[in-house]
């Protein structure tokens, strides 16, 4: 998927505006964590591509993508909607399916275990009009529309491949705006991994 990407035209993020957002948002830790993505000099020779999320709907074969890409020494942001925002902070859990039954008159519990559950992710964000600094009138539609879409989403990401994610289903979505910054909105998408022949639209 990351052959369909296409780096036309890009555009210089402050680093100390995109963390003063992740502060303000998400907290002092994620702002720490935000760090990492937007490559700031302590950071110098970590990769911060593996942050990055290439997102393709199975059936509009429409594509969302989050990162940042470094080019001549400075971390920069792709326009035009091929990188539509930072990389997404993201947080998973997964559970078994499970049963346990008590051995009546004994303290012993027998447990059946018939395999793992789905994953759960979340996914947290900001939005940013890096141009003009107005209203990120379209970011928000670009991110609502990735919502509203049918079906389930191709995923090429690095962590997600590491938990052998390579297909998720959104399910929530959550706006809020960033007190102090007009020009930014927080988003939370949550959704779950799935296999393609247990999905049915």
């Amino acid at each position: 998927m990351h052959n369909l990407v296409n780096n036309k035209m890009n555009v210089s993020i402050s680093k100390d505006d995109i963390l003063q957002r992740f502060n303000v948002a998400f907290g002092y830790n994620a702002m720490k964590v935000a760090a990492r993505f937007i490559e700031l000099p302590s950071y110098s020779d970590t990769d911060s591509s593996y942050a990055n999320m290439f997102f393709e709907n199975r059936k509009t074969g429409k594509q969302f993508n989050f990162g940042v890409t470094k080019l001549g020494g400075k971390a920069k942001m792709l326009k035009n909607g091929i990188f539509l925002a930072p990389p997404p902070l993201v947080d998973f859990k997964r559970a078994k399916h499970v049963v346990t039954t008590d051995v009546d008159r004994s303290n012993h519990t027998v447990i059946e275990n018939f395999g793992n559950k789905a994953y759960k992710f979340s996914m947290r964000g900001l939005l940013i009009d890096m141009n003009e600094h107005h209203y990120p009138e379209q970011q928000l539609k670009k991110v609502h529309d990735m919502f509203q879409q049918d079906g389930t989403y191709k995923i090429a990401s690095d962590i997600f491949k590491n938990l052998e994610i390579y297909e998720v289903f959104f399910d929530n979505i959550k706006f809020d705006f960033v007190e102090g910054f007009v020009d930014t909105i927080k988003f939370n998408i949550s959704g779950m991994s799935v296999e393609t022949v247990d999905f049915i639209v």
